[in-house]
């Protein structure tokens, strides 16, 4: 629903799709803002202004321009100018919003990843490679093994990171799927 640009055929659809674009640009905005993802004054000034500052405000003003403007006529649509409001706050959505919430998101991956491999190493040091051992016979211990598990994992490409990851936790069949 955050994609294309054509428009529905009939007038009940062009509803459907207006009403769709107004609830998600706003109440994305909102998520985004409770979120801390963004703070008010990131929002595009000029539709702030026209369409106002709570995302309550901006429905409300959409829908009464949707309703104003396509009263008694056989089209429904925003005026233009509240029409290129709502693009700006959209367009902002994709190019500030939406790329911040997918980095935050792989982040956290990131995070959990890292965290996974150093609780195995520490947990089976065996497991380090032999490179990584302090000694020759006999994996590292105590602040050695902490030591070389954070500096293993710290030279890791972030594509060796996960080969090395699904090589320990992902069941061997699964990896292909």
């Amino acid at each position: 629903h955050h994609s294309g640009e054509l428009s529905p055929a009939t007038l009940e659809g062009r509803v459907v799709h207006l009403a769709d674009r107004i609830a998600y640009v706003n109440h994305d905005i909102d998520d985004a803002l409770r979120a801390g993802l963004i703070s008010p004054s990131d929002l595009p000034a000029g539709p702030v202004a026209l369409l106002g500052e709570s995302g309550s405000e901006r429905i409300d003003a959409l829908v009464h321009d949707l309703v104003d403007n396509s009263f008694d006529k056989n089209e429904v649509a925003l005026t233009a100018g509240v029409s290129e409001a709502l693009e700006e706050l959209r367009g902002f959505l994709f190019s500030t919003v939406y790329p911040q919430a997918l980095e935050q998101a792989g982040g956290e991956r990131i995070r959990q990843l890292i965290t996974q491999l150093m609780e195995y190493f520490l947990e089976h040091p065996e497991a380090l490679p032999r490179a990584w051992w302090p000694g020759e016979d006999s994996p590292p211990t105590g602040a050695a093994l902490v030591r070389s598990v954070a500096d293993y994992i710290a030279g890791m490409t972030d594509r060796y990171a996960q080969r090395v990851y699904l090589d320990l936790f992902v069941p061997k069949c699964w990896a292909n799927l």
